[in-house]
């Protein structure tokens, strides 16, 4: 898009959580057990989803936040949709969703 060329970036600061996403056959009953079909990670949380969204619409954005100490310290998500990451400091706690 041309007109992101002369824009300057909208700069998100907040989260960037990982989504670990199971497949289950259903929803289960309170207290059951049920066994995944598959397995995915995803970067997520709401700030960093907020970056995607305005990368996607065109616009430079830039993502601000903390990922903590685990092994993925660059989310593919942002950096596939051209948000540039700023200030991703490592170390410390970090925020994971499993989602089923």
């Amino acid at each position: 898009m041309e007109i992101a060329k002369t824009m300057r970036p909208i700069v998100v600061v907040g989260s960037i959580n990982m989504d670990l996403v199971s497949a289950a056959p259903r929803i289960s009953m309170a207290g059951e057990t049920l066994f995944g079909s598959s397995f995915q990670m995803h970067s997520g949380g709401k700030d960093a989803n907020q970056a995607v969204a305005v990368a996607r619409l065109g616009y430079p954005a830039e993502m601000i936040g903390m990922v903590g100490s685990r092994p993925w310290k660059d989310p593919p998500e942002l950096r596939d949709r051209h948000c540039r990451i700023q200030g991703a400091a490592s170390g410390g706690p970090y925020g994971d969703a499993s989602v089923a």
